[in-house]
């Protein structure tokens, strides 16, 4: 992990051993930025990436939910229940 102040500003960049990867900006007047990301799955073929993870989803999403509800996200191992219409 690498934590760096930039006068009151802090950035820090993390990895663990599993391929994730963590990025978070700090900044004084509160704004923020999360990304996380991993290597497990990469494809280098954004395209691939994306039907793979559309093709799992159930796209049952809510208009509406408490904060700290959300849908159960897809795994790799669910079938591939959307197909693409061409």
């Amino acid at each position: 992990m690498h934590i760096e102040r930039i006068a009151d500003t802090y950035y820090l960049v993390g990895s663990v051993r599993d391929g994730w990867h963590v990025e978070y900006f700090i900044q004084p007047s509160g704004r923020y930025s999360l990304t996380v990301s991993s290597d497990l799955f990469w494809t280098n073929n954004a395209n691939a990436l994306a039907r793979a993870v559309f093709g799992r989803a159930s796209l049952r999403w809510p208009d509406r939910s408490s904060p700290g509800e959300y849908p159960e996200p897809p795994t790799w191992d669910d079938p591939v229940v959307n197909h693409p219409k061409i």
